[in-house]
């Protein structure tokens, strides 16, 4: 593995990913990638840049499916579970879920207009007051949210459920950050940086680099 100089223990390599290494020796420890929050160890990084043509080889990146891709939390989808939600309460969210606007949380219907109730209703073909229902049941709960001006309402969803693009507005994040949800990702993601800490520290007992 190449050798940098004294300059800190993280260096930029790409878009996502970063080298982790040790300030004092130089020596490059692994790689974290920050789209997946997952760090690769030195061991995976050079097994990789051996074996990388054979690894590149069985991947298939174009199988036919759409350009469209959004966000998901696995650990909020798991708690989605848990949320006594009924099949038509999650056929109106995956329907939101479709329209969920790049990096605003926006819910349009594609033509960057809000998705409305009576839209929802036709598309699903369900009436538009269990509509109406399921949009305060969703709202209560912190999975959207609802701003209402004098000429529309508007719905955003709950980044820390679904997002797009690598970072959010402002605006957003102001909407959701005191919502059980950012609570519970904040606490899963203690949980992860100690299980990586407590990985590091059992690495380091057992001389493992």
């Amino acid at each position: 593995m190449s050798v940098f100089n004294k300059v800190g223990d993280i260096l930029s390599l790409g878009e996502n990913e970063f080298l982790i290494f040790n300030p004092d020796t130089g020596e490059i420890r692994g790689i974290f990638d920050s789209e997946t929050q997952v760090i690769r160890a030195k061991a995976q990084v050079e097994y990789y840049d051996k074996h990388k043509f054979e690894i590149n080889n069985d991947k298939v990146y174009d199988f036919g499916q759409s350009g469209k891709f959004n966000m998901f939390s696995t650990f909020s989808i798991e708690q989605l579970a848990n949320e006594g939600l009924t099949s038509a309460d999650y056929r109106v969210l995956l329907l939101m879920m479709s329209g969920v606007g790049y990096k605003t949380g926006y819910i349009s219907m594609g033509n960057n207009h809000s998705m409305t109730p009576e839209w929802m209703a036709k598309k699903l073909d369900i009436h538009k007051k269990t509509v109406d229902k399921i949009l305060k049941k969703l709202i209560d709960k912190g999975i959207i949210a609802i701003v209402v001006t004098e000429k529309k309402k508007s719905y955003f969803m709950n980044p820390y459920i679904q997002y797009k693009g690598r970072w959010i507005s402002k605006d957003l994040y102001n909407m959701f950050k005191d919502t059980k949800w950012a609570l519970q990702a904040k606490e899963e993601r203690e949980k992860e940086a100690k299980n990586r800490e407590a990985m590091e520290i059992s690495k380091a007992k057992r001389g493992v680099n």
